[in-house]
């Protein structure tokens, strides 16, 4: 219960600038979150406040870095920056699931949807303190990353390949739709130590309970196999664009499956990744298909890069 007041903060505020917005929408469809539902298809504003509620279950769980040691700010500003520029060059990518071959099935009113999908005040990257190896996409861009995660990365661009695919998870709207294949478009009650955070169902208290479930099934389920090589896939066709080594995609997933296998301490959600070498081949076999290769430039500038990013990371 100590965590309430922080948490009633944030909903409160975030309830307070999207109201009218998300409570018109939701009304008109399913008789809205008094009714104790979510929208087939939510706004890419509204996407972004359940990515706020969602980031404070997140952090209520994972600690965040500390932002006053210089060092850690230097690498969370390092990663937006990153992160920015690929949200950036990845707007004209495919999200076609036929194109992006992973056999996720759509209908053409959710293929449009994902099509829509506007990162409303761009991505947003947190580092969390654990050593445990993590990352989570929520609605709306906000990409959470344990330093045990960044720890695994060697070099930048196996970094803009871990946020690449973070990216992916949220503007394919994994997030919800996992959640509304769990649900069934109901919002579920919360389970466990933040069971109690909400007491009645008014509008507020069901976003709350919706940023709870939605934070926590992010946090502790998997995605299906088919939304990982989507979101792998999806990847892949950013990094090359950016300026990235595809293959680093390839090399970052291989070094997951390592560390999952021989690695002490890794966390629950490393884990419970248990499709990573079929990722690995899958990844490969796309990027070879695509022939996707980096550009020149990339060879001039890896040293400088490699320089930059071992200075910032402290390695």
């Amino acid at each position: 219960m100590k965590h309430l007041p922080q948490l009633a903060l944030l909903f409160t505020f975030t309830m307070g600038l999207c109201a009218c917005t998300l409570t018109y929408r939701l009304n008109e469809s399913v008789d809205g979150l008094q009714a104790a539902m979510i929208a087939d298809n939510l706004e890419s504003s509204e996407d972004y406040y359940a990515g706020r509620g969602v980031s404070a279950v997140i952090v209520d769980e994972h600690p965040m870095a500390d932002l006053d040691d210089e060092k850690v700010a230097e690498r969370v500003v390092y990663m937006n920056e990153l992160a920015g520029y690929l949200n950036a060059v990845s707007r004209g990518t495919t999200r076609s699931a036929a194109k992006l071959g992973a056999s996720v099935t759509r209908t053409s009113e959710q293929q449009e949807h994902v099509d829509g999908i506007v990162l409303f005040r761009g991505v947003r990257v947190g580092l969390l303190a654990d050593d445990e190896v993590a990352c989570f996409a929520t609605p709306g861009g906000f990409i959470w990353i344990t330093q045990g995660a960044l720890n695994l990365c060697r070099g930048e661009d196996e970094l803009a390949a871990l946020i690449a695919i973070q990216l992916g998870h949220a503007i394919l709207d994994h997030p919800l739709t996992n959640y509304r294949v769990e649900f069934g478009g109901l919002i579920a009650d919360p389970e466990g130590k933040r069971a109690e955070w909400f007491h009645n169902y008014s509008v507020g208290s069901n976003f709350g309970r919706l940023s709870i479930t939605l934070g926590e099934g992010i946090m502790d389920r998997y995605y299906n196999t088919p939304y990982n090589l989507e979101a792998d896939h999806y990847a892949a066709l950013v990094l090359p664009q950016a300026g990235y080594e595809p293959r680093a995609l390839v090399s970052l997933l291989n070094t997951l499956s390592i560390a999952r296998q021989v690695q002490p301490g890794v966390g629950d959600w490393l884990e419970r990744q248990n499709d990573l070498d079929a990722r690995v081949v899958s990844t490969a076999r796309f990027i070879g298909d695509h022939e996707m290769q980096v550009a020149a430039s990339w060879y001039d500038k890896a040293a400088e890069r490699q320089t930059s990013f071992d200075l910032t990371m402290g390695r």
